[in-house]
C-alpha cells in the first residue's frame, strides 16, 4: 500500500533524466492505465522510447499475452 500516494505525483520532470533506450508495451484496452493517457504519450516525454501496442491486452499483458511482450522484449533487446 506504501506505492499508492505516489499515484499522484508528477514525475514528468524526471524523465529527461533518462539516458537508456526505453520500450514501452501495453495493451490498447488496459482500463487501468489508460493506454491514451499514459503509453502513447511517453515516446514523445523521452529522448529514445518505442511504443508496442499489444493490440486488445488488458492491463497485465504479460500474464494475457506473453508472446507478443516476449517478441517486443526480444526485439528491442535485438536491436
Amino acid at each position: 500500500m506504501a506505492c499508492i500516494p505516489t499515484w499522484l505525483t508528477d514525475f514528468r520532470a524526471d524523465l529527461p533524466q533518462i539516458d537508456v533506450p526505453i520500450l514501452v508495451v501495453q495493451g490498447t484496452e488496459d482500463r487501468i492505465l489508460l493506454i491514451d493517457a499514459t503509453g502513447r504519450r511517453l515516446p514523445a516525454l523521452l529522448k529514445d522510447a518505442r511504443l508496442i501496442e499489444v493490440d486488445a491486452g488488458p492491463h497485465n499483458i504479460g500474464w494475457t499475452h506473453p508472446q507478443e511482450v516476449n517478441r517486443a522484449l526480444l526485439g528491442f533487446l535485438a536491436s
